[in-house]
């Protein structure tokens, strides 16, 4: 069954920006700058894995019908990538994926889990809100999404499949992340050993925003030495153990934001 876009444009993706034509993760909203641009947030994908995660958790049956809420075409995360085939514990900060057989020239890098906001509860009709909400728990489990950088540009299109060409820091994946620094809810929590900590904050790939300056902010607070300098980028090259089929490439950023959680 085709599903019906608002454009006829096919989704192309750039650098820094993200999907073309739109402005979305990629912009804060800091007016006074005219928005900063966040080139680690320029692509926010979701899995199919994800989606039943969730809606097969007893708690939040009810949220999906059941588990037949039709998530394809009613997306809910503010996600613009639906893929198949992995899930928050086999990715992790750092991965590098390219589509299979150079069918489109598109490379993205991972930058950090989605932290969620108030409305995936909305979105979800959550009766139950707070530590016991679906919001927690996708942050908790790293399950909201993750973004990604654009490092070369390119298309993609339903059917296509992305191949992991790199996989620098595979303790770091989304839901360790998630877990390690949201642990306690919407604020920053670290309940670990600082060196972890540190090791977190120079991973060179994560993200700046919700992950990177509140690991800097953590680490200020523990009123020791500075945070030291980012270390030098570790590559682990030839890791193709897996790969995902872009099932459901479309562009949701066309909707309006305040559909998205």
């Amino acid at each position: 069954m085709k599903r019906k876009r608002k454009t006829m444009m096919k989704p192309f993706f750039v650098p820094n920006r993200g999907l073309m034509y739109e402005q979305f993760w990629h912009v804060s909203k800091d007016k006074m700058n005219g928005g900063r641009i966040h080139g680690d947030r320029a692509v926010l994908f979701q899995s199919v894995e994800h989606y039943n995660k969730i809606a097969n958790h007893p708690k939040f049956a009810s949220c999906f019908d059941g588990g037949k809420y039709d998530y394809i075409s009613n997306p809910t995360f503010g996600e613009q990538v639906i893929v198949e085939g992995c899930d928050s514990s086999q990715i992790a900060v750092g991965d590098v994926f390219e589509v299979e057989g150079k069918k489109s020239p598109l490379v993205v890098e991972i930058s950090a889990p989605r932290k969620p906001g108030d409305t995936v509860d909305i979105n979800h009709h959550g009766k139950v809100m707070g530590h016991n909400g679906i919001k927690h728990h996708c942050l908790t489990n790293g399950l909201s999404g993750w973004f990604t950088r654009v490092l070369v540009a390119g298309e993609l299109r339903d059917g296509m499949k992305l191949v992991r060409t790199k996989h620098p820091n595979p303790k770091w994946t989304l839901m360790y992340t998630s877990n390690a620094l949201y642990s306690e809810g919407d604020t920053a929590y670290w309940n670990g050993e600082k060196e972890e900590l540190v090791e977190l904050v120079n991973l060179p790939q994560l993200g700046e925003v919700q992950w990177k300056d509140e690991g800097v902010k953590l680490l200020c607070n523990m009123k020791e030495e500075d945070v030291p300098d980012v270390v030098e980028e570790k590559t682990n090259e030839g890791l193709l153990s897996w790969f995902v089929s872009v099932s459901g490439c479309y562009c949701n950023a066309f909707d309006s934001l305040t559909a998205c959680g």
